[in-house]
């Protein structure tokens, strides 16, 4: 979807991806990217014919005083809806504080108190029929929640106030709302080895935030998970090998590191590197493109578009 022959136009590649069968709508909750890349193609649908992120500028960036941010697409136009979206720590700390007043950020009600809800509601789904779960962690609408005994599974963080919610990104990234410690906490970078988990960063930061009483983990109610749903293998069929998803992801992961977020270029080569595979990285600073290679075989190129598209995987 992100870096093999979905790459071009990943809302198209995921439409063309069989339904699950046996399963209506909302009866079954996976851990599903491809759920957000519809969301953000279904979005994009609603005001078709303007400009997405002059859109999302005016309506909620803008009001949240947020200066920094890019948030990519594919060729076709889409927002990566889970993956690609970059900003400063301070701005992602303003999306916190607008968490942290349930859709209000001083004068401006971005969302209404309905969506919280929705936000922060377990699915029946998740409870009863669930798959792919990543480690404990309670679903909401797009967020973890921290709630206890949620379907069996035990509390994510519980030394943590069982109101907090987070987003967690890739390799390391965190925002965390406790809005009863009226406390927003922004972790960015880089720890694909899981060396600053958020089960271990919370307990060391939660004793600096005002309010906070050390408590001991609550005792974890013994309740049974619910037997995992007999789900159909899908037929899938994907035309892209590994080397070419390799290739793919240190094309577009270079561009990103040198043109977005303004890295060096060693340390972008490092980001960029895969431990099972050593891909040939090249860079064009002139025209801002970047090209990724095995052996001259299996080559992907990312171009950089600009400050609002930021870069496009070829």
């Amino acid at each position: 979807m992100i870096y093999g022959e979905g790459r071009g136009d990943m809302a198209a590649f995921l439409k063309a991806q069989p339904i699950e069968k046996g399963f209506k709508p909302g009866s079954l909750w996976r851990y599903s990217s491809g759920d957000s890349i519809l969301a953000a193609f279904l979005l994009q649908e609603i005001y078709k014919g303007q400009d997405i992120r002059k859109i999302f500028k005016e309506k909620i960036f803008d009001p949240l005083e947020m200066k920094d941010w890019t948030w990519e697409s594919d060729s076709a136009g889409t927002f990566s809806g889970p993956y690609y979206f970059y900003c400063s720590a301070r701005d992602l700390a303003q999306i916190g504080q607008l968490l942290l007043g349930r859709g209000q950020y001083k004068k401006h009600e971005i969302f209404n108190s309905a969506f919280w809800k929705f936000m922060t509601t377990v699915p029946e789904a998740f409870k009863t029929a669930r798959v792919d779960l990543k480690g404990n962690s309670v679903s909401g609408a797009h967020i973890w929640l921290n709630l206890p005994h949620v379907g069996g599974v035990p509390q994510s963080w519980p030394t943590v106030p069982s109101d907090a919610i987070a987003a967690r990104g890739h390799w390391g990234q965190y925002l965390v709302v406790v809005p009863s410690l009226k406390a927003v906490i922004v972790r960015l970078g880089d720890t694909r080895d899981d060396s600053v988990s958020l089960d271990g960063l919370l307990p060391r930061v939660m004793p600096l935030l005002n309010g906070y009483k050390a408590k001991m983990p609550a005792k974890e109610e013994v309740t049974s998970m619910p037997a995992p749903p007999a789900v159909q293998d899908w037929d899938l069929t994907f035309s892209s090998n590994l080397m070419q998803l390799g290739a793919g992801f240190t094309a577009k992961s270079f561009c990103s590191c040198l043109f977005v977020t303004k890295n060096d270029e060693s340390s972008c080569r490092n980001y960029a590197s895969l431990k099972q595979v050593n891909p040939r990285l090249t860079v064009d600073f002139a025209a801002k493109k970047t090209k990724s290679s095995f052996f001259f075989l299996f080559g992907r190129q990312a171009e950089y578009l600009g400050p609002e598209r930021g870069c496009v995987l070829r």
